[in-house]
């Protein structure tokens, strides 16, 4: 069964950027869970003023999303991006839906 997680953010004015994650984590991520079909899929969208954004990832089943979330490196990234967020004033919603595959 798939797991869809969202994360909406929102941040007070453009002027502020976003968190991005630092390049050692991005591939880490692509050969650790894209490349080999864990992260089925991921997309970006920005509303049209720019002030809000929505991940919405897909991944392989809840193992493969736990595994993601109890990595050593992905976790000290999101005590990053926390922090990040929480300085800058970007609020944060998530979501996490667990997708049987006959229902889509």
């Amino acid at each position: 069964m798939t797991v869809r997680t969202t994360k909406t953010f929102t941040r007070p004015s453009t002027t502020v950027a976003w968190y991005a994650f630092p390049k050692v984590v991005r591939d880490h991520i692509q050969t650790t869970y894209t490349d080999p079909g864990l992260r089925v899929s991921r997309a970006v969208t920005t509303t049209e003023d720019g002030l809000t954004r929505t991940i919405e990832t897909i991944w392989k089943d809840r193992e493969s999303l736990d595994t993601y979330l109890q990595d050593a490196l992905c976790k000290q990234m999101f005590r990053q991006r926390r922090a990040y967020n929480k300085a800058a004033g970007i609020t944060v919603a998530s979501n996490t839906l667990e997708e049987d595959a006959d229902s889509e």
